[in-house]
């Protein structure tokens, strides 16, 4: 292959010069196989055996030329005039956009398969370079296999590691016994470390094995299903986690996420901890021998002053409900600026009356409750703390309120403050009228909240709507000026309890129904003939396809009586003729301006969710996924 075609007249002294060297050693070869002082009798064919051997050294060593000169041409090259440490940040970036995959196969690697090292086979230099930062190697992962762990290890010298143990499960009790090996050995240098099992056998590989002092870790990540693949064990419960982890010394030791294990609490003694999360990994109660009470868990958080990350997830031991609060002790975590908690609505409960988070913003904290009204676990026990929270809220002003409900469940989002949304725009029935409000203009939105409160587990839609409602009751009228309901189809209620549920909203000026509530609030006036809100001054109609001609004909039987004063349409799917029909019926409508089905390219029509996505509280960031 040429690599240089720029100049036929050097292309051509090339070629010339190659030729007459081909020529010249070719006559030296036959010269020398063909000497006439060799004995006469050798036959012709014996001859060209010779030279045919010799021929083939030849092309060989031509072949190395090749690469000699290969070389040489691409050191000449810009490229390879970086230096070593700008190569190394470059293939550091490399490592994140393309790291490799799982090795550990028994066909050969695929070059997709490498990931990153690629690279390092592009050429000498680069591979050079590459061997030389020990920094690269330090990503130490199971999942690549023997060979390439082993080679990791030792390229990466001394400095730090992180390690990862995903992909053991499928290997054999000889390369467990080696990972065991590498965990004991290398666990005094690792400053990061993502631990995970699967089976029986990988548990005893790996959490047995994590006793000894870890002076330089980081960052721990902890995680095991075993639950989910063994039935004896979700019978008999979750694992215990080791309480020996880290021998008790890991001085360095800022971020701990554990998932799947009981008796964790007696295997938290790190001080210096800032972020910390916990998931049983089941909505199940703890019920171990060694946590009957709170105490544990709540001495075990008194040890964490540095705490600034919380995020508990089904892990507090399960309470009678004539658990006796004042026995418990209240503890302050003074750094705390986030904080998740999912559990049962009793343990929530005593577990918000306990902790004390001085540090924490309001918005910053996410309460999920799973509810047994059968079992006397309701919503009800957990009232108390909801009304000191509202309580201790400002109420000056127009608040805010949105209503989330999915499947069996619910979210509600309290706030003393209403927001603005986007600017939208006037639509005028006349378009040549000269009585031109100055703008701009907004909706109105929810604000921040101060409240953010989950609920799952009901029995069916009628005994989450008299939750709402029960919640509702509770919410003084400032934080209803503004109202929101958002939920999926599956959440369908009867008129009557749509009239039973609101009837306590007086207090509400705005009303936003939005997705299959928005249809649900449309269709209901059009039967009754009757406003649900009767005080509600503006709607906001959100998520909602105006091309459906069923959904016109209710929207004009709704206003046939009485319309809104003032509309405002976001995120919807609607025509001119439409929007200049609701100009024309009401006083004030407003438009964002988006998913006009007349324009080809309407903005926002693919993501316009009008309520928030079924969101789960335990916060994503919170997440590691490793794909092998």
């Amino acid at each position: 292959m040429s690599v240089s075609q720029d100049d036929p007249a050097l292309r051509l002294r090339a070629l010339e010069f190659w030729h007459n060297v081909e020529k010249e050693r070719i006559a030296q070869i036959n010269a020398q196989c063909r000497d006439t002082s060799n004995p006469p009798l050798r036959p012709p064919h014996s001859v060209d055996a010779d030279v045919r051997e010799v021929i083939g050294h030849e092309m060989d060593a031509i072949v190395q030329m090749q690469y000699s000169l290969r070389f040489y041409y691409n050191s000449l090259a810009p490229v390879n005039r970086l230096p070593a440490e700008v190569l190394t940040r470059v293939f550091s970036f490399l490592q994140v956009l393309d790291p490799p995959r799982n090795l550990d196969h028994a066909k050969p690697a695929v070059p997709h398969d490498i990931g990153w090292l690629r690279a390092t086979h592009v050429c000498r230099q680069w591979r050079i370079a590459a061997l030389g930062h020990p920094r690269l190697w330090s990503n130490v992962r199971v999942s690549l296999g023997a060979k390439w762990m082993n080679a990791f290890l030792d390229r990466a010298q001394t400095v730090p590691l992180e390690f990862s143990t995903a992909g053991l499960s499928a290997a054999s009790a000889d390369r467990h016994s080696e990972v065991s090996s590498v965990l004991v050995s290398n666990l005094g240098r690792m400053h990061r470390l993502r631990a995970s099992a699967l089976n029986h056998a990988e548990f005893s590989t790996v959490f047995w094995h994590l006793g000894g002092a870890a002076p330089v870790l980081e960052k721990a990540s902890l995680h095991t299903t075993l639950t989910y693949w063994d039935f004896s064990i979700m019978e008999a419960g979750m694992q215990p986690l080791p309480p020996w982890l880290f021998g008790g010394a890991a001085p360095c030791l800022r971020e701990l996420r554990i998932s799947g294990f009981s008796a964790f609490w007696l295997a938290i003694p790190f001080t210096s901890l800032v972020s910390l999360s916990v998931d049983g990994g089941t909505d199940k109660g703890v019920s171990n021998s060694h946590l009957q009470n709170f105490d544990a868990c709540l001495g075990a958080l008194a040890g964490l002053p540095r705490l600034e990350s919380l995020r508990l997830r089904y892990v507090l031991p399960e309470l009678p409900l004539d658990v006796a609060l004042d026995t418990l002790p209240i503890v302050t975590l003074p750094s705390v600026r986030k904080f998740s908690l999912s559990d049962h609505v009793l343990e929530c409960a005593v577990a918000l009356q306990h902790i004390s988070t001085p540090a924490l913003k309001d918005e910053a904290m996410r309460v999920r409750c799973k509810v047994d009204t059968i079992a006397g676990r309701g919503a009800d026990l957990i009232y108390p703390w909801v009304t000191s929270r509202l309580h201790a809220a400002s109420s000056t002003g127009s608040g805010s309120t949105s209503i989330y409900c999915w499947t069996n469940r619910f979210r509600v989002c309290v706030s003393d403050h209403c927001a603005n949304s986007p600017e939208v725009k006037k639509i005028d029935a006349d378009a040549d009228s000269t009585d031109l409000e100055p703008g701009p203009f907004y909706a109105p939105a929810m604000g921040t909240p101060f409240l953010r409160l989950s609920f799952d587990g009901f029995a069916g839609t009628a005994e989450g709507t008299a939750e709402i409602g029960n919640i509702i009751g509770l919410l003084p009228p400032a934080c209803l000026e503004s109202l929101k309901l958002y939920g999926e189809r599956a959440f369908h209620m009867e008129n009557r309890n749509w009239f039973a549920l609101l009837a306590g909203c007086s207090a509400v000026r705005h009303v936003t129904p939005a997705g299959d509530f928005a249809r649900a609030f449309i269709q209901i006036q059009a039967a009754t003939r009757e406003r649900l809100f009767a005080s509600a001054d503006s709607v906001t109609l959100q998520d909602l396809d105006f091309t459906a001609q069923e959904l016109i004909l209710d929207l004009q039987i709704a206003w046939h009586n009485e319309a809104p004063r003032t509309v405002y349409i976001l995120c919807c799917w609607i025509s001119r003729e439409v929007r200049e029909w609701m100009a024309r019926r009401v006083p004030r409508v407003f438009w964002d301006g988006v998913s006009d089905p007349e324009r080809p390219n309407s903005e926002n029509d693919e993501s316009s969710k009008g309520g928030e996505e079924d969101e789960d509280e335990d916060d994503e960031d919170e997440v590691e996924v490793e794909v092998d």
